[in-house]
């Protein structure tokens, strides 16, 4: 039980970060799925590594933080919950190789952001006849897909969340899991490929609740979305199959994050009603799950259980 409470422990302290900033959850996003989509283009490459996702998660949460009321003290704090102040300082002081190159990847995805003609981003990718900057831009326009859940619940503007603030807190519990359990039945680089995915579809799409007109039709225009973003790359078959995974939940990787994309929003209204001094977010998205029986079965049921009981206070 104490390690399901240091994950809950962990998801709070990095959902209040992102909340006062939701720069580093676009940058996140941005440079992970830059991380991500040319290691796969060009082969053989350590961007598309654990380590070089969880690089990118810490400088984003922390070093690379557009919010600088917070101390690195305070910054860094998030991780003793998990153990991994010594693996984290390893990753960021020890490995300067793997630092280098998620450094180059956040020059390349500000260049590719700011749309510069002359970037050396665009020299590399028209030397390599690659058509990434189409399938980068989909990962750009994550940061104004607005989640609908917090629209129809009245909570105020400040602290509606997109859809890259959901994948970087979905990203927080995997990597917290991961680092307090034995999940050896797991590929861990492909969870953090699908979740970092899984809302491409609502580029196109946007983000609609069940039940609300247009949902019957909703996979249909998602796949045409995911195919359009990576139809492109040289390697975009394994990103289109890798959705339909998830889709379909056809893999241990893609239950699991199904089970992350759903109990995110449990956990973030239970921060909220806190933050906002409210009392109806947490059970109303809890009761909802409890009633689809989203956590019957799965790795996340201890902590979906876990959070109705705690009375503590966001940290």
């Amino acid at each position: 039980m104490e390690i399901i409470e240091n994950v809950w422990e962990f998801y709070q302290n990095v959902a209040n970060l992102i909340q006062k900033d939701f720069v580093s959850a676009n940058k996140f996003v941005e440079q992970a799925a830059t991380s991500m989509m040319l290691g796969h283009e060009f082969g053989g490459s350590t961007l598309n590594s654990v380590e070089s996702y969880e690089t990118s998660f810490v400088w984003n949460l922390t070093y690379n933080t557009q919010n600088r009321s917070n101390s690195l003290d305070d910054l860094l704090k998030p991780f003793s919950a998990i153990n991994g102040d010594l693996y984290f300082n390893w990753l960021i002081s020890s490995n300067p190789i793997l630092v280098k190159q998620v450094l180059l990847v956040c020059r390349l995805a500000e260049e590719l952001e700011t749309k510069d003609k002359l970037s050396f981003v665009r020299e590399l990718l028209k030397a390599k006849k690659s058509n990434f900057e189409t399938s980068y831009d989909s990962f750009s326009k994550m940061k104004e897909i607005i989640r609908t859940g917090w629209v129809s619940r009245n909570v105020e503007k400040s602290h509606r969340e997109t859809d890259a603030v959901h994948i970087m807190q979905m990203f927080a519990l995997a990597m917290a899991y991961f680092r307090l359990n034995k999940a050896d039945d797991l590929d861990r680089r492909k969870v953090y490929e699908t979740i970092l995915i899984h809302e491409i579809g609502e580029t196109l799409a946007g983000d609609i609740q069940e039940g609300a007109r247009g949902h019957d039709e909703k996979h249909d225009i998602e796949k045409k979305a995911v195919e359009k973003t990576f139809s492109v790359l040289t390697n975009g078959s394994y990103f289109i199959d890798l959705w339909m995974e998830f889709e379909k939940r056809e893999t241990e990787e893609a239950k699991f994050v199904y089970q992350l994309d759903k109990i995110d929003p449990v956990l973030k209204a239970k921060v909220l009603d806190d933050v906002l001094d409210r009392d109806d977010l947490f059970i109303d998205f809890y009761t909802y799950e409890e009633n689809r029986k989203t956590f019957e079965q799965g790795k996340l049921k201890e902590l979906f259980y876990l959070v109705k009981k705690s009375g503590r206070r966001n940290l």
